[in-house]
């Protein structure tokens, strides 16, 4: 029988880690999650769902009516109102149609792609990084990672997604063995609303093997120093330069700012809800060899 020390950990969960080792503790290790659901999470959850659909349709295996059916299926299924329900349907039919044409050079081979990889193994630990690969495709030929995301269009911009300082789309090159990135943005302005460059965007980025080389190297360390927080049970709190975040502040603001448990736990039971660890992906579900 092993005595390895199994760490696994997402892209999310080691950049809270990294973030602040409190931060890590409170969300991954004791599972309290925010009562609040954000509209906006929720949409673009259900978004990906609907660019799955489209993907089958993409590979000829459905048709795009059979798209739309199953689209308006799965929304009304989620307990979507009809008015959002409206509101889906006419975004995904703009999306088809604002990358229709330029999809003649795409190859799509999967969506929602899950993996679990060891990023370094001795003897005393197994250190495995894992995700969910929003699309795997070949654009021109050269395998890329897709990911779809959703944003205001106020905040669509350039600085918010760095990809060659990104656990999530370093780590998911790293794992499909690709140095090339393309981000998917749409943006929730109204489908009546005029179509303007914010809308639909996608960005390329080809990032240097190199750099690829150097964040599995980085993120080892990173696994180390959370091993040993997590052995010690002592969680350092990095305040106040990473309390705030491109999203706003963290979460577990208030709550850190106790030091009697008694206090934390009170604030922590009357703000948050303990839910079992987050994963990924469904293990066997669509599992990839990357």
């Amino acid at each position: 029988m092993s005595n390895q020390f199994i760490l696994r950990l997402d892209s999310h969960m080691l950049s809270d880690f990294q973030r602040c080792k409190e931060l890590g503790n409170l969300a991954h290790i004791q599972g309290w999650k925010t009562q609040e659901v954000k509209q906006g999470m929720t949409r673009g959850t259900r978004w990906h769902r609907l660019m799955e659909f489209r993907a089958e349709f993409k590979n000829k295996r459905i048709s795009w009516n059979e798209v739309i059916t199953q689209s308006i299926g799965y929304l009304a299924a989620d307990g979507v109102s009809m008015e959002e329900i409206a509101f889906f349907i006419g975004k995904l039919s703009q999306y088809q149609v604002k990358w229709e044409e330029e999809e003649n050079n795409y190859e799509f081979i999967d969506n929602e792609v899950g993996f679990s990889k060891i990023l370094y193994e001795n003897d005393e630990v197994l250190f495995i990084y894992e995700g969910k690969i929003d699309a795997l495709l070949k654009i021109s030929g050269k395998l890329t990672v897709g990911d779809h995301k959703t944003q205001h269009p106020g905040f669509s911009s350039h600085r918010y997604d760095l990809p060659g300082y990104s656990n999530q789309f370093m780590g998911y090159c790293w794992a499909a063995k690709t140095s090339n990135v393309m981000i998917d943005y749409t943006s929730w302005s109204d489908p009546k609303n005029k179509i303007s460059d914010r809308t639909f965007r996608r960005e390329f980025h080809p990032l240097d093997p190199q750099l690829i080389k150097r964040w599995k190297e980085s993120t080892i360390r990173s696994y180390w120093d959370t091993l040993i927080a997590i052995r010690s049970n002592e969680f350092h709190l990095e305040f106040p330069h990473r309390c705030d975040s491109r999203y706003g502040m963290c979460e577990f603001f208030n709550v850190c700012q106790y030091i009697d448990p008694r206090s934390k736990l009170i604030t922590l039971n009357s703000n948050f809800k303990q839910e079992p660890r987050w994963e990924p992906w469904t293990h066997g579900e669509k599992d990839a060899e990357l």
